[in-house]
């Protein structure tokens, strides 16, 4: 699922990695990490994995995540998600979640 977070993420242009020295280098910890298993995958098995932006709050954001294997649906996992300063020393400081990407995040659901 953080994969798949960390490619949605730089399809709409926000940085995953941000540096240390960068006064706005915002960063996402986890708050909540959730998956209901629905059905067996196995190794080597082809999953698809659909991100759906549930919703966006003041300075947090919900993905809910769709799946499948084979079109047969394997589970259903959520991540909540916090947005950041990331400050020296590796301090955080949480954000409200700036305009331009919050909008490209609700362009997306």
């Amino acid at each position: 699922m953080e994969s798949v977070e960390h490619e949605f993420l730089r399809s709409i242009g926000v940085v995953v990695m941000p540096s240390h020295d960068s006064p706005d280098s915002l960063t996402w910890p986890r708050v909540s990490a959730a998956c209901e298993y629905l059905g067996p995958a196995r190794f080597e098995d082809i999953l698809d994995i659909s991100l759906i932006v549930e919703r966006v709050g003041t300075s947090s954001v919900h993905y809910r995540y769709e799946i499948d294997c084979e079109t047969k649906p394997v589970a259903i996992g959520r991540i909540s998600v916090v947005c950041c300063q990331l400050g020296s020393g590796g301090k955080l400081t949480k954000k409200p979640v700036p305009d331009s990407i919050r909008s490209a995040l609700l362009a997306n659901d």
